[in-house]
């Protein structure tokens, strides 16, 4: 995972934002809002106005971008750069302090940010981040960045143990799809309708490494789930 990756996909996640956004809205850089010590949640000052709702004017509104991954690598650098764009964005990652780190490497923009650590392998760790995500966003997501992976020790395939194998399915393969299935049911259940999921697949399920054999393969079902 390259910088340079790390530009592509963001500059990818940016035009994405650009199509599917309103072309007369105007992207707020500024919220009434400060992130709360024990949740990274949002205050109102006011105890009336939604998070996402911007400062500057009644009719200005964020977009609202879930980020799976984002303790580190892209997903760190996706969120930071959503983040300084204006976004409000909720960062999933299943180790806490990579979730805080992230927030810290955005600066002030962090208090957009919700942290919310997750193991996207499970079920009921996922619909909680989705609702705690759509409570906090009012109702509506914009895009869903599935970026969460991990890959298994490099060992011959006839030493893989099956732990390893089904931790690496349920993370890359699994994640995508629980996340996938979540961000639709907002989606399609907010006025007006859709939004934007992007999957990250990599090089790997085209020019394989050595001992990669559940990494490689979780790639290309991540092509063939989106």
């Amino acid at each position: 995972r390259t910088d340079q990756e790390s530009v592509d996909s963001i500059d990818l996640l940016r035009a994405l934002l650009r199509r599917g956004a309103d072309p007369n809205a105007r992207v707020a850089r500024k919220l009434w809002f400060r992130p709360t010590s024990h949740d990274r949640g949002w205050v109102d000052p006011s105890g009336s106005t939604p998070f996402w709702r911007a400062a500057q004017s009644s009719d200005v509104e964020v977009m609202r971008v879930l980020v799976a991954g984002a303790s580190g690598g892209i997903g760190r650098a996706v969120a930071v750069a959503l983040l300084g764009a204006g976004y409000s964005v909720a960062l999933a990652g299943r180790r806490r302090e990579g979730l805080d780190g992230t927030i810290a490497e955005a600066g002030g923009d962090g208090a957009r940010a919700l942290a919310g650590p997750t193991d996207v392998g499970k079920a009921d760790d996922v619909a909680a981040l989705f609702e705690r995500t759509k409570a906090a966003f009012g109702g509506r997501l914009d895009l869903l960045f599935n970026n969460a992976g991990i890959g298994t020790p490099p060992v011959g395939l006839e030493d893989l143990t099956l732990e390893q194998w089904q931790a690496c399915v349920d993370v890359n393969l699994t994640g995508v799809f629980l996340c996938t299935q979540q961000a639709i049911r907002i989606m399609k259940d907010q006025d007006p309708q859709g939004g934007r999921i992007v999957n990250n697949g990599s090089i790997s399920a085209h020019v394989p490494r050595p001992n990669s054999a559940p990494y490689t393969a979780t790639k290309h079902a991540v092509t063939g789930l989106t």
